[in-house]
């Protein structure tokens, strides 16, 4: 366990930490050390395996889901993924305390309903903001994930 300060937004260009460690911030969020992913910017979502592999989130994707703190943007580069607490998410427009699905932008999330696309453990506080050229939605994050299944028993 790393203790991470006020705001864990460093990237690393060499892994500092062994992938999968966990961290806490000065306000009790819970961050997880990943490996960078193409095009990953600050506050997307992710989707991570066992082997800690990161790939942007996307519809259709299935397995924990955490949010970077900052723009990993290459597999050559580590830094520190958001998965309990509150955290700001990259999103289209969501209107507050929805429960949050895939959306088709890769990395982002959105309020409306997708068949098997709900992540599950991540809901909207507050309605997105328009920050530069993306939303942005204020989140409660626990242990989000995404299962692509539509709910039904098979």
């Amino acid at each position: 366990m790393v203790f991470l300060g006020p705001a864990p937004t460093h990237v690393d260009a060499e892994q500092k930490y062994p992938k999968g460690e966990i961290g806490y911030d000065n306000a009790g969020n819970e961050y997880i050390y990943l490996p960078g992913v193409s095009s990953c910017a600050a506050r997307d979502a992710v989707v991570f395996d066992e082997d800690y592999a990161t790939t942007r989130l996307a519809p259709d994707e299935v397995g924990p889901v955490a949010i970077a703190t900052a723009a990993v943007d290459a597999t050559t580069k580590f830094g520190w993924f958001g998965r309990k607490g509150v955290f700001a998410v990259n999103s289209d427009t969501v209107a507050a305390d929805a429960i949050l699905f895939i959306d088709t932008g890769a990395g982002r999330v959105d309020d409306a309903s997708v068949a098997g696309d709900t992540i599950i453990g991540l809901y909207s506080m507050t309605t997105d903001t328009y920050s530069g050229a993306a939303n942005i939605t204020k989140c409660y994050a626990n242990y989000p994930q995404v299962t692509n299944n539509n709910g039904l028993s098979t």
